[in-house]
C-alpha cells in the first residue's frame, strides 16, 4: 500500500481488516502457498504495521467459511498479526473497540463501560502473555447473561 493511500485512508477513518489468513489458505487451495509466503506475506505483514504505526483503525476479522476458516476463535489471523509485530493489547482492541467501530456499533459495545451492552469473554490465563489464552475461554458473558458454560 503506498503511504500516501495509507495516509487517506487513517484521514478519512478508513479501517483495515486484512484478512491474512484467508489469502494464504487461498494461496495453498491454489498450490501456490510457498510462493505466496515467500513473496506477498511480508508485503502484507509491512502493510499492516505500516497502516497501524499511521493511527489508523484496525478490526480483526476472518471471513468465517472461506477456504480453510473456521468458526470460532480466529487463531490463525491473530498469529499473523502477533508475526507481523502488532502486540497482544493492539490485537485485543482491534477485536474489541475495532470491531465494534467497524459495524457501527462503538456506542453499544466494544468496550467495558457503565451503559453498554456485557458481552464479556473471560479466559483461564493472561493473553497478553500468551495468546494462546483467548482459545481456552473459561466464561462467556452476553448481554449480561453467563451463556458459557450453560
Amino acid at each position: 500500500m503506498p503511504q500516501d493511500l495509507i495516509s487517506t485512508m487513517v484521514e478519512r477513518d478508513v479501517a483495515l481488516i486484512p484478512t491474512i489468513d484467508v489469502y494464504q489458505n487461498i494461496a495453498e487451495k491454489n498450490g501456490t502457498v510457498a510462493e505466496w509466503n515467500a513473496n506477498t506475506l511480508p508485503i502484507v505483514y509491512d502493510n499492516l504495521r505500516r497502516f497501524h504505526a499511521a493511527g489508523g483503525t484496525l478490526a480483526l476479522g476472518d471471513d468465517c467459511c472461506n477456504p480453510g476458516v473456521e468458526l470460532g476463535m480466529p487463531v490463525d489471523e491473530i498469529d499473523h498479526w502477533l508475526a507481523a509485530d502488532i502486540q497482544p493489547m493492539e490485537v485485543i482492541v482491534a477485536a474489541t473497540r475495532g470491531g465494534a467501530t467497524v459495524s457501527g456499533l462503538r456506542e453499544q459495545i466494544g468496550t467495558l463501560e457503565r451503559g453498554k451492552t456485557a458481552d464479556v469473554l473471560v479466559v483461564d490465563s493472561d493473553p497478553l502473555t500468551d495468546m494462546n489464552a483467548l482459545d481456552q475461554v473459561s466464561l462467556v458473558v452476553r448481554g449480561g447473561e453467563v451463556v458459557y458454560p450453560p
